[in-house]
């Protein structure tokens, strides 16, 4: 980075790691380009689960340039997970010496533009030095294809063996505090099924840190057990409950996040866990059960619309409606021979834009560590699968 008179500026790389959480959280989440995953409280969550939470703030003189929180543990550990038999954890123990530091979406950029994104992962590969880290792995949301995305490949940093989110593409909704500005980004039809569901009596409840402990859990419970119901229509897999309701009710208590259900005839018929990141709520978990009646009440819609009614008046400017694609599905989908395409074409129905995030990128600082590192998790990952 340079200053205004041409010079190159003063880089300094603060440990915040002992910074009370409400200061780290006002630069790390509820800056404009902040990310509930980099907040304090997912740092000492992640710490009851074996990583140690490590935060650093990179200045000059100006101020702030962006901020990262890092998780750390011995590099064997998550690849050993994978692995099924004692032999093959032997092996991995004994040839995976050295840390795996992971930011989840980071690093959050204070200032914008590929001068501070460079300053940012230039900084990361200090603090892999220093802590003598065998692999760092990063997942920040920056859009494929522009300025800042082109400064990984510039610092050292590449696409990794695999992705650590579920999905690496986002549905982005501009919010509008005008209800009827609101409206005209909507496609045909949908407020149409909004008012559907009020007319059959669906109600809509939101339990944020105000809720209490015990109304937080019943509701994440609700909403994990319709993801569990999903997962087995649909063929996939989901965290079991007990991590969803420890997760996700660290980040509603720090306000950080909050849990909207759809209620219909005393059941619970539809469910979105939000995360309040930066100027932006992003649609984290959702499910609608294959319930009877569903799709005559169309619940589902009028929660999204209350969501995109209460996130404009609580100050955000837009509705991240999740991704249109998973790990083994990668990419925006194109056309309907796309199993997501349905999943797709409703988030589009918002008046959301898609876009496509870099996905996983590491950095070895170990020269030719990072081959063997790469080779290694292949083989756990082709292992696991078969």
């Amino acid at each position: 980075m340079t200053d205004d008179g041409g010079r190159a500026a003063r880089l300094r790389l603060i440990d915040a790691t002992g910074e009370a959480a409400h200061a780290w959280d006002a630069l790390a989440v509820r800056s404009p380009r902040g990310e509930a995953l980099q907040s304090h409280a997912w740092g000492e969550l992640k710490r009851l689960t074996g990583w140690q939470p490590l935060r650093y703030r990179l200045e000059d003189g100006a101020g702030p340039v962006a901020v990262v929180s890092l998780q750390e543990q011995p590099l064997g550990v998550p690849i050993v997970r994978r692995l099924p038999g004692k032999f093959g954890r032997a092996n991995v123990l004994a040839a995976l010496p050295g840390r795996l530091l992971y930011a989840p979406t980071g690093p959050v950029m204070l200032r914008e533009g590929p001068a501070s994104a460079r300053a940012a992962l230039s900084a990361l590969r200090r603090i892999a030095r220093r802590r003598r880290a065998a692999l760092l792995l990063i997942d920040p949301n920056w859009e494929e294809g522009g300025e800042v995305a082109a400064t990984l490949a510039e610092i050292g940093f590449r696409p990794a063996v695999r992705q650590v989110q579920v999905s690496r593409t986002a549905m982005i909704a501009p919010l509008e505090v005008d209800e009827a500005a609101q409206k005209r980004h909507l496609a045909d039809g949908v407020y149409r099924d909004v008012n559907r569901a009020r007319r059959h009596g669906v109600a809509i409840e939101r339990v944020g840190a105000e809720s209490g402990t015990e109304r937080q859990q019943g509701a994440l419970r609700s909403l994990a057990a319709m993801l569990e119901e999903t997962g087995r229509r649909k063929g996939f897999r989901v965290r079991d409950a007990d991590y969803i309701v420890a997760s996700a009710g660290a980040l509603i208590a720090a306000g950080h996040a909050s849990v909207w259900l759809a209620h219909h005839e005393d059941r619970e018929v539809s469910a979105t866990l939000l995360h309040h990141s930066g100027k932006r709520i992003v649609m984290f978990m959702a499910a609608t059960p294959e319930t009877a009646g569903r799709n005559q009440v169309n619940a589902n819609y009028l929660l999204q619309w209350e969501i995109m009614r209460w996130g404009a008046a609580a100050g955000f400017r837009e509705y991240d409606l999740g991704g249109a694609d998973t790990q083994t599905l990668p990419g925006i989908p194109q056309d309907e021979s796309h199993p997501l395409w349905t999943l797709f074409r409703f988030k589009l129905k918002w008046g959301s834009r898609p876009l496509a995030y870099v996905g996983t990128h590491d950095h070895s600082p170990r020269p030719g560590l990072g081959p063997l590192l790469r080779l290694a998790w292949r083989m756990a990952d082709s292992r696991r699968d078969t």
